[in-house]
């Protein structure tokens, strides 16, 4: 049996450039993957099984039908597959933005990968991963990295993260049908951006005490327009704990970087008065 995990994810920036002519949008990106993470079990089997446990009220059915495709696009590559069992044990909620899914699938084909004996390197398991998803190659890193393209190029930070951040995963926000896909399709021309907020946190990244403002993400604007309950939440969690909530890629959940006159030690305690759940967690550098 192997037993791995699968880090989430933050966007610090999120710009959107362009629509492209695939029909996908042009990105531009900071992200990092974080010590939130899930715990995924892979044993050899008598058939392949797939399944998630998750505290939250979460529909698996697109992922678990998505790690079979997996691994039966896996089984064609090598001659030395057998069925596996995978139990993936959920702490990050999806979807929510940070990746937890994408982050799975990345862990699993890596997984695989050294069961079957297939030995692709991490470039050819980026490449497979593609067939899956765009962002699910940047989870073979795990470090802090410029996201561009589609989400699928990625060019890794010389420079740590070394602030905390509060995650609060919003469990209590329903997320769209097709959360992603249905974000997407409501970005406008006014909401593109030419990849300046990128470059400005990549500037002051190692200003962690205002690292807070360098933060954005497209998607803001998208929840003001079209999903005022929502808006309202990010806003109400604002005054309650006195700093800015930024979106991780396209939510429902929110962040914070806290500083020497919002501690952690003070957020947490505002959060808890107010029954808000949340992690702290840091940027994983090395992984």
């Amino acid at each position: 049996m192997i037993e791995v995990f699968s880090p989430a994810k933050i966007n610090f920036v999120l710009e959107i450039l362009n629509k492209r002519n695939d029909g996908f949008h042009e990105i531009s990106s900071v992200m990092s993957a974080v010590t939130l993470k899930d715990t995924i079990q892979i044993a050899e089997s008598n058939h392949n099984t797939v399944k998630f446990i998750s505290r939250y009220n979460n529909d698996f059915d697109e992922a678990i039908a998505e790690t079979h495709k997996i691994i039966e696009s896996m089984n064609t590559i090598g001659s030395t597959s057998f069925p596996v069992n995978i139990i993936i044990n959920k702490n990050i909620l999806s979807p929510s933005g940070l990746g937890g899914i994408s982050s799975n699938f990345a862990s699993i084909i890596s997984a695989i990968n050294e069961l079957w004996c297939l030995n692709l390197s991490k470039d050819q398991l980026k490449s497979f991963s593609l067939k899956f998803g765009s962002d699910i190659s940047f989870f073979f890193d795990k470090k802090p990295g410029l996201v561009s393209g589609r989400g699928e190029l990625i060019k890794l930070l010389p420079e740590k993260i070394l602030c905390p951040i509060i995650i609060m995963p919003m469990s209590n926000i329903e997320p769209q049908p097709h959360k992603t896909k249905t974000m997407y399709s409501k970005i406008i021309q006014d909401d593109m951006t030419d990849g300046n907020q990128t470059q400005a946190f990549v500037n002051n990244i190692v200003n962690t005490d205002n690292l807070n403002d360098y933060c954005f993400n497209v998607f803001n604007a998208v929840i003001k327009r079209h999903y005022p309950k929502q808006y309202d939440a990010m806003k109400h969690i604002e005054n309650i704990i006195d700093m800015q909530v930024h979106l991780s890629g396209s939510g429902p959940a929110i962040y914070t970087i806290p500083n020497h006159l919002n501690t952690v030690k003070n957020i947490k305690t505002k959060l808890i008065n107010n029954n808000i759940e949340f992690f702290v967690v840091d940027c994983l550098q090395d992984a």
